[in-house]
């Protein structure tokens, strides 16, 4: 749909939840009443069963997201009931996903300097990335849209700092963060109870994250070596790879305690203490050697690239991580 402007941020939920009423009022079809609104991570969306002109029932999904000159783009989404956990919504979900994502990230306002000034000056003690003492990684539970526009759970990673401000969510070695960039996703943090009360720097949102919907995750210790084949349930293939576009296409990434790691299958589930005759282990693009120092994992490819990203456990059982934004189970 045509983007929109001049959305204040903190409208979003409410506005694709009326240009969705108003696209069905014009459209004369009926509104079954079943309207859900809700706010996720790259903007809002507006879900409903309607009828339409001829009586078929179809599920009408709106969604929309704020870019970075305030503007909103929107879009969408009509399909039966008996479609909704078809590839092809899921498709479409995944597009818009990826492109507000996108704009997000690079559509950034006319007004960047000025932004980088009023940022500078509120973080002035904190502008050097050398300066930003990690607090500990935060995993809160968000909610997400899944297959068919359905709602699911999904933990994500925010880095808090010891002065009180936090980025989110971990996508990046938090090791070499710097409040001058990325703006949109830095904030700030503090204890109210058991109760964390954040704000987002850029555009002032605030949010109560309760007791239930949040837990400190647990660091690694410097040189620590893990084994095991391990799936992503959220965020799987946005992880470094070493290959030419540095991205993984497998969900899967398995470690030895020989400290070598390998995104292709090792088969029979023999991964732990495999020296590297495995040719699992010897991929040029998709295999190497890890080092694990807290909150980060450097993977040593084997073509002689370097990634750095975060990293964590979900607690002292060790079967769960993060690797940047995803995370990871062991697998059976």
């Amino acid at each position: 749909m045509p983007v929109s402007k001049n959305v204040a941020a903190g409208d979003l939920e409410n506005w694709v939840k009326q240009q969705g009423l108003k696209d069905i009022k014009a459209a004369s079809w009926k509104d079954m009443g079943t309207g859900k609104s809700q706010t996720l991570q790259y903007g809002s969306f507006y879900i409903t069963n309607v009828q339409d002109e001829n009586g078929k029932e179809l599920i009408a999904m709106y969604v929309g997201y704020l870019r970075g000159d305030k503007s909103v783009r929107s879009a969408k989404i009509f399909y039966p009931p008996t479609e909704a956990k078809s590839g092809n919504v899921r498709i479409a979900a995944q597009h818009f996903g990826a492109l507000a994502k996108n704009e997000q990230q690079t559509n950034t306002p006319a007004n960047t300097n000025t932004q980088n000034e009023k940022t500078d000056t509120k973080n002035n003690s904190n502008i050097a990335s050398n300066t930003l003492t990690i607090k500990g990684i935060v995993m809160h539970s968000e909610s997400t849209i899944g297959v068919g526009g359905l709602i699911g759970t999904v933990s994500r990673p925010y880095v808090f700092f010891s002065d009180g401000s936090f980025y989110g969510v971990l996508d990046t070695d938090p090791y070499n963060l710097s409040h001058r960039n990325n703006l949109d996703k830095w904030g700030h943090w503090r204890m109210k109870g058991k109760t964390i009360a954040i704000s987002w720097d850029q555009d002032g949102k605030t949010d109560d994250w309760e007791s239930y919907k949040w837990r400190w995750a647990l660091p690694a210790t410097k040189g620590e070596k893990i084994a095991g084949t391990f799936s992503a349930i959220s965020g799987g293939g946005n992880s470094a790879s070493g290959g030419s576009s540095y991205t993984m296409s497998s969900k899967y990434i398995t470690f030895n305690r020989n400290g070598q790691f390998t995104f292709e299958s090792v088969g029979g589930g023999g991964y732990s203490g495999v020296g590297g005759d495995n040719s699992a282990w010897s991929s040029s693009n998709n295999a190497g050697t890890y080092v694990l120092d807290r909150y980060g994992i450097e993977l040593h490819f084997n073509n002689g690239k370097t990634v750095r990203s975060g990293f964590s456990f979900y607690d002292d059982k060790k079967d769960m991580m993060s690797i940047g934004s995803s995370i990871y189970s062991k697998s059976e």
